[in-house]
């Protein structure tokens, strides 16, 4: 489990990295998809509900992290 939960988190932060680097060098295209977020209820129920697995990988695999008061803060959080 602590393995599946430490790849959530690596797969997390690639994806904050990747949305980073988007909102960098194409604003308008970071915006436009930021816009759809929550305009319908399917969309924000099916975000809230894909927020929610790196956010328990990372309560899980905050014991074995190098801070784990804050991996758990932030999975909580979130």
């Amino acid at each position: 489990m602590t393995i599946i939960a430490k790849y959530i988190v690596i797969l997390f932060g690639i994806f904050l990295i990747g949305a980073g680097i988007l909102m960098l060098f194409n604003p308008a295209k970071a915006r436009e998809f930021l816009r759809k977020a929550g305009s319908t209820n399917f969309i924000n129920y099916a975000e809230i509900t894909i927020r929610m697995i790196p956010a328990a990988g990372l309560v899980i695999y905050a014991e074995f992290s190098k801070y784990p008061e804050i991996f758990r803060v932030l999975g909580w959080f979130m």
